[in-house]
């Protein structure tokens, strides 16, 4: 039903839905084919490193239990419904975009970097122009480690994932502000930057990789004065 916060344009039918570290999801559960006293349970069958690295890419027969739902009796009616359509994501005109940028994230000697650099907090690693549109190329160098990215403050829309385009029913065709970035993964994003002046983030959402300055500085500047 939606991806980190945005509606997607249609519903999506779906028994699993792959959750990373600062995903979100809205998801409609539907009880109607059990009865009351059956109990229905949410499970992560989603299989991790030992090392914390990420997934192993390996789905669990049974998983982890996270959460358990005790069907009751229906009280009273029940209006409401899922719409066929919920609403338009904005046009993509690559028309608009002014600069394209690739960031990498990489595990160096021990230090996690992105584009070869550890956080610097008086380095500045892109001035983006105000009302301008890019197209960010954001790429795993490693084979091992995932990397949930999040960009602060501008939500984007994921062109493609490792050279395939995302086509209409996948759950990236939404407005998103966090990349899922598996081992040697790419992904291709258009945004448009419209909001505050000055400095806002972009980090790995693993809190180690956090914490040990996998993280660039971008600064919203006035058009005219970006790089």
């Amino acid at each position: 039903m939606s991806n980190d916060g945005n509606l997607l344009e249609r519903p999506i039918e779906s028994e699993n839905v792959e959750i990373w570290v600062a995903n979100r999801y809205d998801v409609i559960v539907d009880f109607s084919a059990f009865e009351p006293g059956d109990k229905v349970y949410l499970v992560n069958r989603m299989e991790m490193r030992r090392d914390g690295a990420g997934p192993t890419g390996v789905t669990l027969d049974e998983g982890e239990l996270a959460m358990r739902f005790d069907v009751t009796p229906a009280v009273g009616e029940d209006p409401s419904r899922i719409p066929d359509f919920m609403r338009e994501l904005p046009d993509i005109n690559m028309a608009e975009v002014r600069r394209e940028r690739e960031w990498v994230f990489d595990y160096d000697n021990g230090l996690w970097t992105v584009n070869g650099n550890l956080m610097d907090v008086n380095r500045v690693d892109a001035n983006i122009e105000q009302g301008s549109a890019e197209v960010w190329t954001i790429r795993n160098a490693g084979n091992t480690w995932a990397h949930p990215i999040h960009t602060h403050f501008e939500e984007f829309q994921v062109l493609s994932v490792n050279g395939i385009p995302v086509k209409e029913g996948d759950l990236l065709r939404s407005r998103k502000d966090m990349v899922e970035l598996g081992g040697n993964m790419e992904v291709k994003f258009f945004g448009r930057w419209r909001d505050f002046f000055g400095t806002h983030v972009m980090h790995c959402h693993n809190v180690v990789h956090e914490d040990h300055e996998m993280m660039i500085q971008w600064r919203m500047v006035p058009p005219g004065m970006g790089d």
